[in-house]
């Protein structure tokens, strides 16, 4: 009796290490869903590497079990629990981690360094964003992901998916985007596209509110659940706005830009211009001139370029009705650029003034 019972035993510690080993080599499973996308789960055997030594400034070369798949856009959550990973298009060999198609678009979702979500887009259904800041990804796995389908047109979908339900929704614009933010806990997304800053109830799948996107050039933006607002952040301070699209600090525009254009980066610097425009004030002009002689001192061929580009924008807005302010900034442009495009415009000013005269 006893000799039977330890036969069964043995027996049955066989067949248990045996349907494990099966389970630990069964492929991972393929969940289908709408769009004719396929998103493999990996599981958290699959890592995926990255090259410190070949990483671009906002791209990053990325490798799966040892497999090299080439440059990817990445982006991290709020609380460096996820990472999101994406690129057009490219190449791989045959059946790496579910990678079956030889020519597509790809997005990579980690979980604390694991892939938890990776899906393949064919060229031919559209192509993701190659563009830093161009999708997004929450603390708790939510992403939003803009894809371009009509490349000759500039029609695109912004996509709305999380680790837990794969994409599960979309919204269509007009135009590609290359900035897309999502509220730390996936409730909200602001996306540029269609000349607006458009937010979006990303569950939903809805736009409840829009801001004209003239203005801002600030590539550092956060949105506040609970509050509802949307705040563009200018070195350390931000202008606010509501998600109806009105500014909530409305008075501190102008100053927190030139403030801004003050540390010498040229997006500021356009920015207050704008702002500057619909105040026209001598003294912001100058200072605006002085800004935009900060930026890249270290390379004085751009530098040079830049400041050019200012002067004539400056130049440009007075020519209606200061004839002589706008020639000031005029030869100013010249002086910094000899083919800053000019010298008709010189030419014309001086002409109707020496009809004043």
């Amino acid at each position: 009796m006893e000799l039977i019972i330890i036969i069964s035993v043995i027996v049955l510690i066989y067949f248990y290490r045996k349907s494990k080993k099966k389970k630990e080599n069964t492929p991972a499973p393929i969940i289908s869903i709408p769009n004719k996308y396929t998103v493999h789960s990996c599981g958290s055997e699959a890592k995926l590497e990255s090259n410190e030594n070949d990483n671009h400034e906002y791209f990053i070369k990325l490798k799966i079990k040892g497999t090299q798949l080439g440059y990817f856009c990445y982006s991290e959550s709020k609380n460096k629990k996820f990472s999101l990973y994406w690129r057009r298009e490219g190449e791989c060999p045959e059946n790496i981690d579910g990678l079956y198609s030889s020519k597509y678009g790809n997005i990579i979702v980690l979980e604390n360094g694991a892939i938890v979500f990776n899906t393949t887009i064919p060229l031919s259904e559209g192509r993701p964003s190659n563009r830093y800041k161009s999708a997004s990804i929450s603390n708790n796995g939510v992403f939003v992901v803009p894809v371009l389908v009509d490349v000759n047109k500039g029609d695109s979908i912004i996509k709305f998916g999380s680790i837990d339900k794969g994409f599960f929704g979309l919204f269509p614009v007009s135009s590609f985007t290359d900035k897309v933010f999502i509220s730390e806990n996936g409730i909200y997304s602001v996306v540029q596209a269609d000349a607006c800053w458009n937010i979006f109830d990303v569950q939903d799948c809805i736009l409840i509110g829009s801001i004209d996107s003239k203005y801002y050039h600030s590539s550092d933006i956060e949105i506040f659940e609970n509050e509802k607002q949307v705040y563009f952040w200018y070195e350390g301070k931000a202008i606010v706005y509501d998600f109806t699209g009105e500014v909530i600090n409305e008075n501190q525009k102008l100053e927190i830009l030139m403030d801004a254009a003050d540390k010498g980066v040229f997006d500021y610097f356009l920015t207050a211009y704008y702002l500057f425009k619909e105040t026209k004030d001598d003294i912001h002009a100058e200072k605006l001139i002085d800004s935009i002689s900060k930026i890249n001192t270290a390379n004085p061929d751009v530098s040079n370029s830049r400041k050019s580009k200012a002067c004539r924008m400056l130049g440009e807005y007075y020519e209606d009705d200061k004839i002589q302010v706008a020639l000031k900034y005029f030869n100013m442009a010249i002086e910094y650029n000899p083919k800053a495009g000019v010298k008709r415009k010189i030419k014309e000013l001086q002409e109707k003034t020496n009809k004043q005269k």
